[in-house]
């Protein structure tokens, strides 16, 4: 563009520049006249095409801003544009045409008009005065295009379509199988330009622990090593906001802050039971992105097996060892059998049967009579946390 303003420079011309939007139109492109022809091949063919291009309309809100929009340009100088580009108006591809029609200034003119009096010729007309376009029009292609910003995770996609990170607790702490308390998250940025954003947190979750490799640092951010605290009392605040750069990556750590098991109220005795939040990503933009944290509560789960079933229809966790001899014995096996992940730590418990004070004969079920007429004798049990002996 320089050097073609270079070309008009000499003449001290005035150029104009206008923005006009490349868009699809259905209608001409061109104006097309029949002229004489006054090139060597005249009189072969007296007339020729003359195509001229159709201007598109000057955009009246484009993306693109060309400051100056009007300049003179001196003798023999030169003269540069500054073309500005606003990315607030949405994301897509935007095309523009900058059209530059120099004009020979009024002092040129002026040059011109003594000259050809001085001549003899006359004063020139207005039909003989340049026509715009006549020095030649200056184009140039602008092409921009934006994207939403949009952050890699290094989590699968679920069937709704979202990221999830899924973090277990167990009501059992200590054991080397349980899962860990923190996880760790990667976010990426995979595109090509700079990403601000701060990271927020909803549900029971909390953010412990960042690190990037990013070298841009969040203007709000203060993240200045020298203004943070070196107090060992107080715990330095995490650092939650970003400028991400090309190809960096910033790694969080997410805890879920579970309920302590014992609290049934807010941890029922159930196999699971969940808790969700969000990690947002909100950008300088207004654009967000979520990641969905779903923690789980998990408790283990025991079932009792018997060599055989009960034949006591009425109550299927009571063993019969039916008649049995004074010299022989008899003897049933119990396994315990754990369906769930979670590691469980078990131990037997006597829990002595429990007898009505009043007894009504015509309201008792034969069950219930047989329940009463029971000894229920703890001194014949020996227990133990491991292995259980029972005596006769």
């Amino acid at each position: 563009m320089n050097n073609s303003l270079e070309q008009v420079s000499s003449r001290n011309d005035k150029v104009a520049i206008q923005d006009r939007q490349a868009e699809e139109d259905t209608g001409d492109l061109f104006d097309l006249d029949i002229v004489k022809n006054f090139a060597f091949d005249k009189a072969e063919s007296p007339f020729k095409f003359e195509f001229a291009a159709i201007e598109p309309e000057p955009s009246a809100d484009s993306a693109f801003k060309i400051e100056p929009a009007s300049v003179m340009v001196g003798s023999r100088s030169t003269h540069s544009f500054t073309v500005t580009f606003d990315p607030s108006k949405g994301t897509g591809a935007f095309k523009s045409i900058v059209l530059a029609s120099p004009e020979l200034s009024l002092e040129e003119l002026e040059i011109q008009r003594g000259g050809q009096l001085g001549g003899g010729q006359g004063t020139q007309s207005s039909s003989e005065l340049p026509k715009k376009g006549s020095l030649g029009i200056i184009s140039l292609n602008l092409d921009a295009l934006t994207i939403d910003p949009v952050l890699s995770i290094d989590r699968k996609l679920k069937m709704d379509g979202q990221h999830h990170m899924r973090l277990k607790y167990w009501s059992v702490q200590g054991e080397d199988e349980a899962p860990k308390k923190v996880q760790k998250l990667t976010f990426t940025n995979d595109s090509k330009a700079d990403l601000t954003f701060n990271l927020s947190l909803n549900g029971p979750f909390e953010i412990v622990k960042t690190k990037t490799n990013s070298g841009a640092v969040h203007p709000l951010s203060g993240a200045d090593t020298k203004a943070k605290t070196s107090s060992k009392v107080v715990k330095p605040k995490v650092e939650t906001m970003f400028c991400l750069q090309p190809l960096k990556i910033v790694e969080v750590h997410v805890k879920f802050l579970a309920p302590p098991a014992s609290d049934k109220a807010e941890w029922p005795m159930t196999i699971r039971n969940e808790r969700n939040g969000e990690l947002i990503a909100r950008f300088a933009n207004g654009d967000q992105q979520k990641l969905f944290l779903d923690g789980v509560l998990m408790r283990p789960k025991v079932q009792i097996l018997t060599d055989f079933l009960s034949k006591n229809d009425y109550a299927m966790d009571e063993l019969d060892f039916g008649r049995v001899n004074v010299e022989k014995s008899r003897r049933i096996h119990i396994y315990l059998s754990n369906d769930t992940d979670v590691t469980a730590r078990w131990q037997l418990n006597y829990v002595k049967f429990p007898k009505k004070q009043t007894i009504g004969h015509n309201t008792t079920t034969p069950w219930e009579v047989e329940n009463m007429e029971k000894t229920d004798d703890a001194s014949v049990f020996e227990f133990d946390v491991f292995e259980v002996s029972i005596l006769f």
